[in-house]
């Protein structure tokens, strides 16, 4: 009777544990453990990257974004906040973008050129300088170029025109186009064909139809 009572006992053991595994099998397989296909490709898209622009050793511009997709060497960011320009090392220009398109490669060689877009705001020590809708930044040349509608200010002084050329290395920014000068003096300036200013002493030159309209 012993013998048949204990043997009954290891059957019910038995009977327990297969009905546990059982149920493991069913959790895991219901909930759960997810394993990567060997030949999915990991996903492009990151949250709040930092990137990051060098050529020849030396940053040319960082910014924050708050999504990313690399596809083809071609990066696509949207939300682009706290964006340096650089200039030997040091921060120079700040800016703040919609969207932005990094190309890595240009002629099959590595790229810090940056294209922005949508509501591009420009900041020197905090103060605006540039908004535009599209801003491009040349590497090679270290350029800034808006080639659609820009306004500009600085020191005082505001303009608007049809394009705009800023050389990071000489700080001389070049207006193009119908441009509309505003001086700190009241003095307005109406030109059609370039104005040439200097961030650094504020010097300006114009080439091109100019109308005054002096205000006092």
């Amino acid at each position: 009777m012993r013998r048949e009572h204990r043997n009954r006992w290891i059957m019910a053991g038995v009977l327990v544990l297969v009905g546990l595994l059982a149920s493991a099998t069913l959790l895991l397989s219901d909930e759960g453990v997810t394993v990567m296909n060997p030949k999915q490709t990991p996903s492009t898209e990151f949250s709040r990257p930092r990137l990051v622009g060098w050529s020849k050793g030396q940053r040319q511009w960082s910014l924050e974004a708050r999504t990313m997709n690399d596809a083809d060497d071609v990066v696509t960011l949207e939300k682009i906040e706290n964006g340096i320009i650089y200039r030997n090392e040091r921060s120079f220009l700040t800016f703040e973008a919609g969207k932005a398109v990094w190309y890595k490669k240009v002629d099959g060689r590595d790229s810090a050129n940056l294209v922005l877009y949508e509501g591009v705001t420009v900041f020197e020590d905090g103060q605006l300088v540039m908004e535009t809708s599209r801003l491009e930044w040349q590497e090679d040349d270290r350029l800034l170029i808006a080639p659609e509608a820009v306004y500009f200010i600085y020191d005082g002084s505001q303009a608007r025109a049809s394009r705009l050329i800023l050389n990071s290395v000489t700080e001389d920014v070049v207006l193009e186009g119908e441009i509309d000068l505003s001086l700190r003096d009241g003095t307005l300036i109406l030109v059609q064909g370039r104005l040439t200013y200097n961030m650094k002493t504020g010097s300006f030159r114009v080439e091109g139809m100019q109308q005054f309209d002096i205000q006092t």
